[in-house]
């Protein structure tokens, strides 16, 4: 339900001859085209960031489950240099 309140465009105004469409159309639904575009490049760009952070904290809690942590990596790498 959310979904098509979101998605449902803005009724068109009357047509006179100040507020054409060049768009082809109708009177009005450029602008709701425009809105509905912002709105899905909006909601798209929502749900990669939410996943990729998602994905980066189960990948940083992976790591350290299995002790591998930039700190005691770098700790190793320098307890061996001569």
């Amino acid at each position: 339900m959310l979904f098509f309140i979101i998605f449902t465009p803005e009724s068109p105004k009357p047509p006179s001859a100040s507020t054409r469409d060049p768009t082809g159309f109708g009177v009005g639904y450029g602008a709701a085209l425009n809105e509905f575009t912002d709105k899905v490049v909006k909601i798209t760009f929502g749900i990669v960031t939410v996943l990729t952070v998602l994905i980066g904290i189960s990948m940083y809690k992976k790591r350290n489950e299995q002790g591998h942590t930039e700190l005691q990596n770098s700790e190793a790498y320098l307890s061996k240099l001569p």
